[in-house]
């Protein structure tokens, strides 16, 4: 059933910024571990010029990563690939999902497919 609601990049344009977030807390029945908190932030940018500027973060508990990076993108049929200033080149399935008020960008890297990400548009 995926694929019904998942539309090619070229019915829109990519170019523009895209975020997601989410948050979770657990509590645990052991009085060592207590509640364990994780987030996750991302936000991309894509420009007209061909270059995109990614921001994201992660927290896990008192432990958190920060990701800044700039480079190129090309965008095919069902395909989204970021090459960073220090040529790393990322792979995702990408494509739009129909929501209520608009489309999502669905992000699914390639390498690693269980990074998925549903990015809303940013203002």
């Amino acid at each position: 059933m995926h694929r019904y609601n998942f539309f090619p990049l070229e019915c829109g344009s990519v170019v523009g910024s895209w975020s997601t977030s989410f948050s979770v807390a657990g509590a645990s029945a052991s009085a060592v571990t207590g509640i364990s908190v994780s987030s996750h932030r991302l936000d991309l940018t894509f420009t007209e010029a061909g270059g995109y500027h990614r921001d994201e973060s992660a927290n896990i508990d008192t432990k958190s990563e920060k990701v800044l990076e700039g480079g190129t993108f090309s965008a095919g049929d069902q395909e989204l690939v970021l090459t960073s200033e220090g040529a790393t080149m990322t792979s995702f399935d990408a494509g739009y999902v129909a929501l209520r008020g608009g489309l999502a960008l669905s992000l699914v890297n390639r390498q690693f497919t269980g990074q998925r990400d549903l990015l809303l548009r940013g203002p």
